[in-house]
């Protein structure tokens, strides 16, 4: 299989947690036939969200029209997807409604920039890295995308929308090294937005079916984003290595089994890893810029 051609921070997080797992899923391009729920629900949550503000926003829909607007865009895009977790249809397009009534969109202070009239939402972005790849030559792309481009009370700031079984302390410090956002203002500013800050809400689902909520503001330095890029460099070269030689370690610690696992663990236990991965899992091209479009 060939290296990838974009790099996200999805595959570099995969990478710093064992490379083994960054080489199934993202090289081979192995995963569950099932989908994760999680991913699956915070996508119908998320198009939901991009609706809602849409529609208000750059079409002029009243709140209530766009709330209409954003549950049917949820709707569909869960599906019959079927779980029996706490992140079933309901709870999601419940945990929709709660957002809608907790953050109303007429006197939210958090808005998104706006160029002309459209707003910046869904703000994607592909940037070259002085990295070429092995085989077409080409530079390497960092790619994401996240929510929106916000106004925070004057501030430019990067927004994104989170969904999670538990909010409290952990929840917020999971947000203070968070290369996913480092690499979120990094971009913004390679696009010519002087902004150092990002705002995260998170919206709890639970099998209970009520909801919680939390906000996040963090900020990033300069000497911070710096090292992020210089480290982000450094790993990918140790990526190509990997795949120049066909040598990708495997973790081999708690972590393999640890409170979430690890889904290739009955893969990496097994003498013969290619029969189980054909007889187990599927193969699902990942491509950062269209992920849970």
């Amino acid at each position: 299989m060939p290296f990838p051609e974009i790099i996200d921070n999805s595959m570099r997080e995969a990478w710093v947690k064992c490379p083994q797992f960054f080489f199934r899923k993202y090289v081979q391009n192995w995963d569950h036939p099932v989908p994760s729920v999680h991913l699956h629900a915070g996508a119908a949550y998320a198009k939901g969200l991009e609706v809602l503000r849409r529609e208000y926003y750059d079409r002029g829909a009243t709140p209530q029209a766009a709330l209409l607007a954003a549950t049917r865009a949820l709707i569909s895009t869960y599906g019959d997807f079927e779980t029996d977790t706490a992140k079933t249809l309901w709870n999601t397009v419940s945990a929709l409604v709660f957002y809608f009534d907790t953050y109303p969109l007429a006197t939210d202070y958090i808005t998104p920039w706006r160029s002309g009239d459209e707003s910046a939402l869904e703000f994607t972005f592909a940037i070259p890295l002085p990295i070429k790849h092995p085989e077409t030559g080409n530079p390497l792309l960092y790619a994401g995308r996240f929510d929106m481009l916000a106004n925070l009370r004057g501030a430019l700031c990067i927004y994104d929308d989170k969904t999670t079984s538990q909010l409290g302390k952990q929840w917020a410090n999971n947000w203070l090294l968070s290369s996913q956002m480092t690499g979120y203002i990094w971009a913004a500013q390679q696009y010519g937005f002087a902004t150092n800050c990002f705002v995260i809400r998170g919206v709890s689902i639970t099998a209970a079916g009520n909801h919680g909520t939390e906000e996040y503001i963090g900020y990033r330095q300069p000497w911070m984003i710096e090292r992020w890029y210089e480290q982000l460099l450094d790993e990918i070269h140790a990526m190509l290595r990997a795949y120049e030689t066909n040598r990708y370690p495997l973790n081999q610690s708690k972590s393999c089994a640890g409170f979430s696992g690890c889904e290739f663990l009955s893969v990496c236990t097994s003498p013969n890893p290619d029969r189980w991965l054909e007889s187990n899992f599927a193969r699902r091209a990942y491509n950062p810029l269209t992920i849970g479009a």
